[in-house]
């Protein structure tokens, strides 16, 4: 991959519910890491099959990580992305339930409810490849 910006596709679904209880166990570490103190839950997206290709080339080129906040739990793989032009991130626990087809998204605010967002909605998400990086459309 050759450029600083790919785009996934998915559909949102509702997880189980844990979404809220990690971020707020890694919160201090995103907001050290990552710059933001995020919305307590995940935002989860199944990947189109395209898509699923896009995050295969790219899981194991995070642009950031996150350290676990005490022993027994994984780091979290980072990569900036925006939607439309709001910043959110996609991540990538090292210990999930979920295989490759599923993504979360973090941001400072609930994105179910900046975007009205239902499940079964399908979100494009501009995915950058390394830090400070803008898709065109919001320059």
């Amino acid at each position: 991959m050759g450029y600083d910006i790919v785009y996934i596709e998915g559909s949102v679904f509702t997880g189980r519910g844990e979404g809220e209880f990690y971020v707020n166990l890694y919160s201090r570490n995103f907001r050290r890491t990552l710059g933001i103190s995020p919305y307590p839950g995940t935002l989860n997206l199944r990947l189109t099959r395209d898509s699923v290709k896009v995050m295969e080339e790219i899981v194991s080129r995070p642009v950031k990580v996150v350290e676990p906040p005490m022993e027994g739990f994984g780091r979290v793989y980072v990569w900036p992305g925006f939607i439309k032009c709001t910043r959110v991130f996609v991540i990538r626990p090292e210990k999930t339930i979920y295989r490759i087809d599923v993504v979360e998204l973090i941001a400072d605010v609930s994105l179910r409810e900046l975007f009205n967002l239902r499940d079964g909605d399908v979100l494009r998400v501009a995915v950058a490849l390394r830090d400070g990086v803008l898709p065109e459309y919001c320059i």
